[in-house]
């Protein structure tokens, strides 16, 4: 592994070539060997993988020219950041892809004809608290959510107390109704889906809103957590 001092032609690097993968880590861009990725072929994994062939299959031979061009249309106007905070373009299938994934998510109903728009509310930020005595973990937000707005709870495993990044980690926990209020009771999920945990044990807890109309999705917030007694 090596770390990568950027200057005036370059101030990004990130991706694959050639074997080598370049990424931005704590102390900066990090370039190493491209690692293989596991094939767990878990069921949530299996199901992301039909949701997404599905979902081009439904694209390709069951809208109509007229709403796939709705997309195509959508796709020349709207954009998403990268991970160096840059807007990049989608095409239409990728936007139907995406947008119909937040919908089904959140238990809305999935679109044939782009939305009008991307418009969602925002969380302001976000606290988290646990308790190892209880097995709880709580989850709130600075702006309650609205309207057809749907908190969507993100956490990761257990992890080493020296980790600061959380956005690798962390996987879709629960989501609520729309327009329900903080605090998020996610103990259940947390421990269903990773276990107990003691005091002192830390992880991470993440919040979009996404809003089940539209499939938009705000900005994520994180936090880090120290369980309590």
């Amino acid at each position: 592994m090596a770390l990568i001092q950027l200057g005036a032609l370059a101030t990004g690097v990130s991706g694959t070539v050639g074997g080598i993968t370049w990424q931005q880590g704590s102390t900066g861009p990090i370039v190493r060997t491209k690692p293989k990725p596991p094939n767990p072929k878990s069921i949530n994994q299996q199901g992301i993988r039909a949701n997404l062939a599905g979902s081009s299959k439904t694209y390709s031979s069951t809208l109509t020219d007229t709403e796939r061009q709705t997309w195509v249309t959508f796709a020349s106007t709207h954009t998403i950041k990268d991970v160096f905070g840059n807007n990049i373009h989608l095409n239409g299938l990728q936007w139907f892809v995406r947008i119909n994934a937040i919908i089904s998510k959140v238990g809305g109903t999935k679109l044939t004809s782009a939305p009008a728009d991307q418009t969602v509310g925002d969380p302001g930020s976000m606290s988290a608290s646990a308790s190892s005595g209880f097995s709880s973990v709580f989850v709130g937000s600075g702006v309650a959510p609205t309207g057809d707005d749907c908190p969507v709870i993100l956490a990761s495993k257990i992890v080493n107390p020296g980790k600061t990044s959380a956005k690798a980690i962390l996987n879709v926990l629960q989501t609520f109704p729309a327009a329900t209020a903080s605090p998020w009771d996610v103990s259940t999920a947390f421990t269903t889906k990773y276990g107990g945990f003691f005091q002192d044990d830390c992880f991470f807890m993440g919040l979009v809103f996404a809003r089940k109309t539209n499939g938009a999705q705000s900005i994520l917030y994180t936090f880090r957590v120290v369980a309590g007694p």
